[in-house]
């Protein structure tokens, strides 16, 4: 199981255990992974996304194992096939850089969420150096279209870097920057913490998660220095840079006694639940 998918997973059982009967919504869960996982252990839990383009055998795959249709359904026309207020928590992995137009996204997450229920969101933003997709670095930072990056592309392709090399050279090339300019849609922060401020409270989780993807690897004895305050902030923002943030985000109102996760940062516990949050510009 892929790790960003365990995490997520440890935070919907985690959660179930201090709420009974906890819902959970794994929003873009493409091959339904932590849906059929979360199933095995347990959960109350569903999957949605678009199924687009590139990735065809998908949707095929989930019919043969009997998720699509109930357990996992297709997003039509942007809305979430899901009542309202049905989830306590939604999570969703690598898919914000590939939403086009953000604000819709949001409301639908926002209405499918129950009062006080909590999303918790990893991509990439704009400001990070490592492009993932193509494994070139900072191509995103240059104009679509233009000579200069392809040119850039072409360079580093052929000293090695890049992902999913089995095509030639310049194939690949056009490939991948078509791909980046068609499905990859990145923010800056800024920008995100104005959008998703409209509907929810925010705060980060990227020096939790950090942690947690140390200690799976041979750098697991620098795990333990990651909860020194100083390097947290340190290597937050590194791992913002050549990774992705984590994001969670709590909506406004329900009851005020509601149990919490023990994860939650602790400004999104000590937020009075009955309190609406104002609109930002």
């Amino acid at each position: 199981m892929h790790i960003n998918h365990q995490y997520l997973l440890n935070l919907g059982l985690d959660f179930a255990r201090t709420h009974p009967g906890m819902t959970m919504l794994d929003y873009g869960c493409g091959n339904g992974e932590i849906v059929e996982e979360g199933l095995k252990r347990g959960l109350a839990i569903y999957g949605t996304d678009i199924f687009y383009e590139p990735n065809p055998e998908t949707k095929a795959m989930l019919k043969a194992k009997k998720l699509f249709g109930d357990r996992i359904r297709e997003i039509e026309h942007g809305t979430i096939p899901f009542a309202e207020e049905q989830f306590d928590l939604v999570t969703s992995n690598m898919v914000f850089e590939h939403v086009q137009e953000m604000e819709p996204v949001l409301a639908e997450i926002n209405r499918v969420l129950k009062p006080g229920g909590i999303l918790v969101t990893m991509f990439p933003t704009q400001e990070v150096w490592w492009e993932a997709h193509t494994g070139i670095p900072f191509v995103h930072w240059l104009k679509p279209g233009s000579v200069m990056r392809r040119n850039y592309t072409l360079t580093l392709r052929a000293l090695g870097f890049g992902t999913f090399k089995t095509r030639p050279l310049s194939k690949w090339v056009d490939g991948m920057l078509t791909y980046l300019d068609t499905y990859v849609h990145y923010r800056p922060m800024a920008t995100i913490e104005r959008l998703m401020g409209r509907h929810f409270a925010l705060d980060y989780m990227d020096g939790s998660h950090a942690t947690y993807r140390l200690e799976g690897t041979r750098l697991r004895p620098f795990a333990k220095l990651m909860k020194l305050p100083f390097l947290v902030w340190l290597g937050t923002i590194g791992f913002r840079r050549v990774a992705y943030v984590v994001l969670v985000a709590k909506k406004p109102g329900g009851p005020e006694n509601r149990p919490q996760p023990g994860w939650l940062p602790r400004k999104l516990t000590m937020m009075k639940e009955a309190s609406a949050l104002p609109l930002q510009a």
